[in-house]
């Protein structure tokens, strides 16, 4: 893929809520005792609307963490969108 550009203003809207993501699939994975590379089943995401803006023009922020955390399907869900990040992690299932 190719690099994604954003203006300098973004930066702060977008990078911010996506390191917090990370952190909370990390975190999930960690009080699980799981590995890093251990995938994820659902990733639900609620945030405010100027980053589901944000994730709607630049779909690569999605594919990028959804490679990164392991991920088998992101969900956003716009209609508990309010001022706060909300991240609902379910990791898989040994099989």
């Amino acid at each position: 893929l190719a690099p994604v550009v954003f203006p300098s203003w973004k930066h702060d809207v977008i990078l911010t809520p996506i390191l917090d993501i990370l952190s909370e699939i990390r975190g999930a994975k960690t009080k699980a005792q799981k590995s890093m590379k251990h995938p994820v089943s659902t990733l639900k995401i609620s945030s405010p609307e100027p980053l589901n803006a944000l994730l709607d023009m630049y779909p690569e922020i999605l594919e990028d963490l959804t490679r990164a955390g392991s991920i088998a399907a992101i969900t956003l869900d716009p209609s508990a969108s309010g001022t706060e990040l909300a991240v609902e992690v379910v990791l898989s299932e040994p099989t």
